[in-house]
C-alpha cells in the first residue's frame, strides 16, 4: 500500500521551524522499518513548502510511505 502523509510545522520563528523540518527530515526520508509492527518498505519526502501568515511561520512537508 501506499500513503501520503502531509505534517504542518507552524512556529512563531523561522529558524526553529527549519530545525524541526530537518529533524522530520532525517528521520523520515529513506527509512525503511517497523513502526508499531507496521512494515514499512519505503519513506520518501516528496514535497517541502513554506509561507508566512498571520504572524506565523508554516512548513509542509509531504511524504510517501509505502508499505506491505
Amino acid at each position: 500500500m501506499e500513503h501520503n502523509v502531509s505534517l504542518n510545522v507552524v512556529t512563531d520563528k523561522y529558524d526553529q521551524g527549519i530545525s524541526i523540518v530537518e529533524e522530520i527530515v532525517k528521520r523520515f526520508d529513506d527509512f525503511e522499518g517497523e513502526v508499531n509492527g507496521i512494515n514499512v518498505v519505503e519513506s520518501k519526502i516528496t514535497n517541502i513548502s513554506e509561507y508566512f501568515i498571520e504572524d506565523a511561520y508554516v512548513q509542509t512537508i509531504t511524504i510517501n510511505i509505502k508499505t506491505n
